[in-house]
């Protein structure tokens, strides 16, 4: 943070410029550019009261809460959470197919919201449910 010092020169020097900006113009046009400049180090406008960053990478990230899964009848699977934190999630349904024998993985869309649904195909039935869970909005 910086000092009440720093602040008040950094506002000093801003209201400056500002003010050689109402200054009048003057014949000679690089005088007139010179005069009207106005240049804010890189960096400043952290320092100044009430300016704060819009920059959405900034907000902290973790897993999703609350969550739970379930198959749904014999053909797949939800999977929800109560609070994303910033993450996101999606249903996995691992699925069995009578004729092969083979198992299958569906996966849901991700969501950071809603209800994620993941459906076996063909001839699959759903065997159990699960949840992938991410830091990141995946959606």
């Amino acid at each position: 943070m910086a000092s009440k010092k720093t602040i008040a020169a950094g506002i000093g020097t801003l209201m400056a410029a500002l003010a050689s900006l109402a200054a009048p113009a003057y014949a000679d046009s690089a005088a007139s550019a010179e005069q009207t400049s106005l240049q804010i180090p890189v960096g400043s406008v952290g320092s100044f009261p009430g300016m704060t960053s819009t920059d959405s990478d900034t907000r902290t990230k973790a897993r999703p809460t609350g969550c739970d899964y379930g198959t749904v009848g014999d053909y797949g699977s939800l999977a929800w959470c109560d609070h994303d934190n910033g993450g996101s999630w999606r249903a996995i349904a691992v699925c069995k197919s009578p004729s092969t024998g083979k198992i299958l993985y569906g996966y849901g869309n991700w969501t950071n919201a809603y209800v994620s649904q993941a459906f076996c195909n063909g001839d699959s039935k759903v065997q159990s449910a699960g949840i992938e869970t991410s830091t990141k909005d995946n959606t």
